[in-house]
């Protein structure tokens, strides 16, 4: 019997192209792989389709600490997240999946800081390896309590929420776009 791959047959989007620098390369990540995102509790979906992969996570970690900064920040920046797409990145959550997917691979393309006006000619620069992986949906029995409201009535799961790791109040520390060198 064929295993079941996960995004076998999508094709990409024009607008979720746009948001890679340059044209994003299709990858079949194994089950069992490991895969991370910082989401805004009670404001970010958990299974969103923008992850990243535990090397990532690594060089925003040590980024971080060099910088004496917190890791959201520097992933904020490295992956163009704006404050309207999930204000404080406050908690990070480990996924596993439970099967076989395609995702595509490659440098966030730098967004508009926000829609302000007096903010118009500054970015997020983006640059951070990214993963699109449509189609997740998180396994609600395992999944930690304080995320389980958000994922009543989802179908079969096809990931495992393995461990969230909560940061500081981000909204009282602004977040400033920054270099990844």
């Amino acid at each position: 019997m064929t295993a079941v791959v996960l995004n076998a047959g999508y094709v990409l989007r024009d607008d979720e192209i746009k948001t890679f620098r340059t044209q994003p390369e299709p990858r079949t990540f194994p089950a069992g792989q490991v895969l991370h995102r910082f989401v805004t509790r009670g404001e970010t979906s958990v299974e969103g389709p923008w992850w990243f992969q535990p090397e990532v996570l690594r060089r925003i970690r040590l980024h971080a600490s060099r910088r004496a900064i917190e890791a959201p920040d520097v992933a904020r920046a490295w992956h163009a997240v704006r404050r309207d797409w999930s204000t404080r990145m406050d908690m990070l959550v480990t996924a596993r999946l439970a099967c076989p997917a395609i995702g595509w691979i490659g440098e966030a393309r730098h967004q508009r800081y926000d829609d302000q006006r007096k903010n118009a000619h500054v970015q997020w620069i983006g640059g951070g390896e990214q993963v699109f992986l449509p189609n997740l949906l998180a396994d609600t029995q395992h999944t930690p309590p304080e995320l389980r409201e958000a994922h009543r009535g989802l179908p079969v799961p096809r990931a495992v929420i393995v461990s969230t790791e909560r940061f500081g109040d981000a909204s009282t520390t602004p977040t400033r776009p920054y270099s990844n060198e």
